[in-house]
């Protein structure tokens, strides 16, 4: 575990259902937006899940990036399936807490998708339904490459329907959430049809021993 942590209100309360990224969770993430660095992969545009451990990760790729200017929007349309959410939506980090923990946020961000409308009751398409209209308006509202930190199965959620892809069973779907690895990565490209293709990662994938994965649905 990190050897500080970012003051909270309540730490005990919303550190048990938001916790932080792990020391090892933040290394991996800088190393992630190195490699992208030495690609010379320009990030012109981040989104982010509200989720602290989302936030560091969005704040350690812009480190590795050494873009100190760029600052990433929290997006509360891009957590996780809220059937993860063990029953309660997290209570996040308010943008004054995150400008207090140097977090380079944009604190000026009108959010696509209000934390408000978030429910525990949405069901696999709804999900997908709420990715989807959160990244088509991201991509209309910006230019040049925009990048999306979410969870696991963000990945799929966010490049489905945009890529022409039909929504796949809750069974299924379930299955590819908890085979995907921290920092896993897709990248979409635009075609002239106005759809997306997905072309393989940018970066290598992350692999840890003994890696197991305990989200239930």
């Amino acid at each position: 575990m990190p050897k500080t942590l970012p003051q909270r209100k309540n730490p005990f309360i919303t550190l048990r259902s938001d916790p932080p990224l792990t020391t090892l969770g933040y290394f991996h993430a800088k190393l992630a937006g190195e490699e992208l660095l030495e690609l010379g992969v320009k990030i012109n545009h981040i989104y982010t899940s509200p989720t602290l451990r989302c936030i560091q990760t969005a704040n350690a790729i812009i480190e590795a990036l050494q873009i100190p200017n760029l600052k990433f929007n929290i997006e509360p349309g891009l957590l996780q399936w809220t059937r993860f959410c063990r029953g309660k939506i997290p209570i996040f980090m308010t943008s004054r807490e995150c400008e207090k923990a140097r977090y380079n946020i944009n604190p000026n961000y009108q959010p696509i998708y209000l934390t408000e409308r978030l429910s525990l009751t949405e069901t696999m398409d709804d999900f997908y339904a709420r990715s989807h209209e959160v990244v088509k308006m991201a991509l209309r509202m910006t230019e040049g490459n925009v990048l999306f930190v979410g969870h696991g199965g963000t990945l799929f959620s966010c490049t489905t329907q945009l890529c022409g892809l039909p929504i796949p069973s809750e069974q299924e779907a379930y299955n590819q959430f908890i085979n995907t690895q921290y920092l896993d990565c897709k990248e979409a490209q635009e075609q002239t049809d106005g759809l997306y293709m997905l072309n393989d990662s940018p970066i290598l994938p992350f692999t840890c021993s003994g890696h197991r994965k305990n989200e239930t649905l």
